[in-house]
């Protein structure tokens, strides 16, 4: 799969129109009988290629190399057809790959003509709008990290780096990234009060230690893994870390759904699950990440 594949994933539905179809709960095993590649036609001009792992009289089961396993209703399917059969020409691969090519340059400049900001070094929050058409709301978040953090993004090296540097100065702190930046008016420091003080601040500053992960790895990225980028990714999951395993921590072993966004006068306190999954999967997954950049570096 080409690169620019990735990013009309990466770009979401607005650029990869995918036909109604449902994930299968467990890959299946292609039979001898049933493995042939195979392009499949869906009404409304749509087209999968995969491998056809199994069929009946109501859906058919196939492995694509973009979308993974899926089953799909016979009475979606246009045609079927095997790839390289007589009669019918092999699928031009390298024709694909310069059409979505172009589709995934054009969404990149979209998405750098709409979305960055050149007076704040960063990216909008999103797209409102108005009377007058779409209107960008300056909104300092960690969304715009994503930008960075996955492969093959919009942005140039100049935009990353500085990206990266806004939120690492405004939105980090030890323990995960603020939702909001502390100067917007809308900004709450502490997750504390009744359930509508707490809904009010989850997204409006209150600290998600997951999303150190897209920042440990933006900057990892933004700084082409060097040496400097590696020793400054480790610092920003570092205390995460050691709440894993300090055993004075309020919950030894794991990390909390959310912390205070403000770090002062007093500390960051947890707030929501004690044991969130996705906190501590993103601190291990980036952990090991910076690993191999330390390791590969030596």
């Amino acid at each position: 799969m080409s690169h620019s594949r990735s990013l009309l994933l990466i770009s979401g539905i607005l650029l990869f129109r995918v036909p109604a179809l449902s994930a299968s709960q467990e890959a299946p095993t292609p039979s001898e009988t049933a493995s042939n590649r195979v392009v499949i036609d869906i009404e409304g001009g749509d087209r999968i290629h995969g491998q056809l792992v199994s069929e009946d009289d109501s859906s058919v089961v196939v492995v694509s190399p973009i979308l993974g396993t899926v089953t799909l209703s016979r009475d979606r399917i246009e045609r079927i057809t095997t790839e390289g059969s007589e009669g019918d020409p092999p699928v031009d691969d390298a024709g694909a790959d310069a059409a979505a090519d172009e589709v995934a340059d054009q969404a990149a400049e979209a998405i750098r003509g709409q979305f960055w900001c050149e007076r704040f070094g960063c990216a909008y929050d999103r797209l409102q709008l108005t009377s007058d058409g779409w209107r960008p709301i300056m909104e300092l978040r960690p969304n715009q990290l994503f930008l960075v953090s996955l492969p093959h993004g919009p942005l140039g090296t100049t935009q990353e780096r500085s990206l990266v540097k806004v939120c690492r100065e405004r939105l980090w702190t030890p323990a995960g990234m603020r939702t909001l930046d502390p100067l917007d008016a809308k900004y709450r420091g502490r997750f504390v009060g009744p359930i509508r003080e707490l809904d009010a601040a989850y997204h409006n500053g209150t600290v998600w230690p997951w999303l150190i992960g897209p920042m440990a790895e933006a900057w990892l990225r933004a700084f082409d893994h060097a040496p400097s980028a590696c020793a400054e990714a480790r610092m920003l999951v570092q205390k995460l870390v050691d709440l894993v395993t300090d055993p004075e921590a309020p919950a030894l072993g794991q990390l909390y759904e959310v912390y205070d966004g403000d770090t002062t006068p007093k500390p960051q306190s947890p707030g929501g699950c004690p044991a969130q999954a996705w906190s501590i999967a993103e601190v291990l997954r980036v952990l090991v990440m910076i690993r191999g950049c330390e390791s590969a570096k030596a």
